[in-house]
């Protein structure tokens, strides 16, 4: 189970909740000096409450069937569009019951206006698909991503990343979970203050406005932090109230820019309590522009690959120097950033978007461990806001699935080079090689590239 917080009373703004059930908010009291919860050790004290897995999915499965019987879409026309994206969903193992009914696999509303009666409930509200992010001009200076820094370099050896892990199951165990906790707060279009609240969350409203064409960062920016995170932060707080808010603005968690303190900046930050120097950071947030984080392919497609016949096979990554750091592969310094982020900021969850691509990503020791690549036409929002629950533990969630790093494939060639970067292995695939499910033929590199 996620980590208690009932044993820190006086810490603002912690939030207890529980799927269908009512919310505790702490309002008063003052964090106490250097508060970092440990957010990845589970807890076994909460009252004994554990989740009956199989339970809820047979829960979410009669939930979900509701889905398919909307006013203007077909039982066929869910069963196509479920078949046409079945490649690029999750695991139909990982829960059981029908696959088709996990979230994951839920068929989604298109971009544009929709049909109000398609939407009875939070849950449906949030299965939309997101906008295409818009194209980057030409002599766009935004292709490299920051190389590494002081930031970096003084990073202490306890701290450094060693491994790298694809989870392509990383969001699983949270999903149900939260898809019955949205589907129990109902969406009623004849009140004023839902239909103001959907505006805030539905992507053909929160798309308004942004810029037409990207011209640096700062635009992309504007896409993902509009289109996608605010949007979740306003659905967690829809949980905390078990309604749609009408007057009510909670304090916390909140999404923001980041101080420059640190000396390391994530493009935003998610606080769930708390005030500088004492703030508990939920969530670091880094925006790359299109040009940097596509699918065509992005730069971590060859670090989101399955290693074949180790499920928990991890890459090397050897920390840069000063001295190594020059002509380090793009892959290696987003690495790098987001690890450093993390470390500085003190938290264990993270979120690397373009909107047309997304990552989701969790530190446990030395190990970064990042989720497949999701995107705009996949569940993102949904995914998006399932990270948010469990980063700022405004609901009670299973623990994540972070096993220790296997690293007994590594071949010699791997094992003793000292080249800075990630060491991955060579992929040829006709189809994404990301997405599970694919093909593959894998050949190990005798020199590795980083």
């Amino acid at each position: 189970m996620h980590p208690s917080t009932s044993s820190n009373p006086s810490v603002e703004g912690i939030v207890m909740a529980s799927p269908g059930a009512g919310t505790s908010i702490l309002l008063h009291g003052t964090p106490p000096p250097n508060y970092w919860p440990v957010l990845l050790v589970p807890s076994h004290d909460r009252d004994g409450d554990v989740y009956d897995t199989e339970a809820l999915g047979h829960a979410l499965e009669d939930a979900l069937q509701e889905a398919f019987n909307t006013s203007n879409t077909t039982q066929a026309d869910y069963g196509k569009a479920s078949e046409q994206n079945a490649h690029l969903d999750q695991d139909e193992t990982a829960i059981l019951g029908d696959p088709l009914l996990h979230p994951s696999r839920r068929a989604l509303l298109p971009f544009g206006r929709l049909d109000e009666s398609q939407i009875k409930n939070l849950y449906e509200l949030v299965c939309m698909a997101l906008p295409a992010g818009p194209e980057t001009y030409r002599g766009d200076p935004s292709t490299d991503t920051r190389q590494p820094g002081q930031a970096d370099f003084s990073m202490e050896a306890k701290d450094r990343l060693e491994d790298v892990m694809f989870r392509p199951d990383l969001l699983d165990v949270i999903q149900v979970p939260v898809a019955e906790r949205l589907r129990s707060i109902s969406f009623d279009w004849s009140k004023k203050h839902h239909r103001e609240f959907a505006t805030r969350i539905l992507p053909w409203f929160t798309a308004l406005d942004n810029p037409k064409r990207i011209y640096s960062e700062v635009d992309t920016e504007d896409w993902v932090f509009n289109v996608l995170i605010r949007p979740g932060m306003a659905v967690t707080h829809a949980i905390l109230l078990n309604d749609f808010p009408e007057k009510e603005d909670p304090l916390y968690p909140f999404f923001s820019s980041s101080h420059g303190i640190l000396h390391c900046k994530p493009d935003g930050i998610v606080v769930n309590s708390g005030k500088h120097p004492d703030e508990d950071i939920g969530m670091c947030a880094e925006v790359k522009t299109n040009a940097v984080l596509s699918g065509t392919p992005s730069p971590l497609s060859s670090v989101t690959v399955p290693i074949p016949d180790h499920p928990n096979g991890s890459l090397k990554f050897n920390w840069p120097t000063p001295s190594s750091v020059k002509g380090l592969l793009e892959k290696s310094a987003i690495l790098t950033q987001i690890w450093t982020q993390l470390v500085k900021w003190k938290t264990a969850f993270g979120i690397l978007s373009s909107l047309d691509v997304t990552y989701f990503y969790a530190r446990k020791g030395k190990t970064l461990y990042i989720s497949e690549e999701y995107r705009s036409n996949q569940n993102t929002l949904f995914l998006t806001i399932c990270w948010l629950q469990f980063a700022t533990r405004t609901m009670r969630l299973p623990d994540l699935t972070l096993p220790a790093p296997d690293r007994s494939w590594w071949p010699e060639s791997i094992k003793k080079n000292v080249k800075s970067g990630i060491h991955t292995i060579d992929c040829s695939t006709q189809s994404n090689p990301n997405r599970r499910g694919s093909e593959y033929n894998y050949k190990t590199r005798s020199k590795d590239k980083q």
